[in-house]
């Protein structure tokens, strides 16, 4: 019986089999199918920033808007040729609209999915400085709010956790100034 890669060929009731020819990849598949799996289920790498302020009533942080109208963090993938601290400050740049400072190493991160493709987001706290043209103006909100409300406002349960985290080190760092 022929497997599935040969054709039949019948002339004068006789069936011939002629195997199709290989595919390249078909003697390489331990390399070319599992680059390609992994090339899929690669992780992509992000990297935001969760904006400070010292308000009259304390720390406030700003938050923003999602596509989908989900209050976040600025946040984005990483590009080839930045470091995750340069992909934070830009990401704040076009989609906040601020510019600031990294402030310590980063807060620590949390997992996601980008495109249905899983992600590992990292954190940094900056330090607000000023608004700058803000690139996204036109489909995001921005807010800032005590730590209280943009509990309440994010909607991921570890990106609060960031944020607790993240007041607990303006605390710290304040008790020791």
């Amino acid at each position: 019986m022929a497997n599935a890669l040969q054709l039949r060929y019948i002339r004068n009731r006789r069936a011939f089999f002629f195997p199709l020819p290989q595919p390249p990849w078909e003697n390489q598949s331990d390399t070319i199918l599992e680059l390609h799996h992994q090339m899929s289920e690669k992780q992509l790498e992000q990297a935001g920033a969760i904006p400070f302020r010292q308000g009259t009533g304390g720390w406030e942080f700003l938050i923003i808007t999602s596509r989908k109208g989900n209050w976040i963090f600025p946040k984005g993938v990483i590009g080839a040729d930045e470091s995750p601290r340069e992909a934070a400050l830009k990401e704040c740049a076009e989609e906040a609209g601020i510019s600031g400072t990294i402030v310590g190493e980063a807060v620590g991160s949390y997992p996601d999915r980008r495109r249905k493709r899983p992600c590992s987001v990292e954190m940094f706290l900056l330090r607000y400085e000023d608004e700058v043209i803000w690139k996204e103006q036109d489909s995001r909100q921005r807010h800032w709010c005590g730590f209280d409300e943009a509990s309440e406002l994010l909607r991921k349960e570890p990106v609060r956790e960031l944020l607790a985290r993240a007041l607990e080190l303006l605390e710290l760092d304040r008790a020791e100034s």
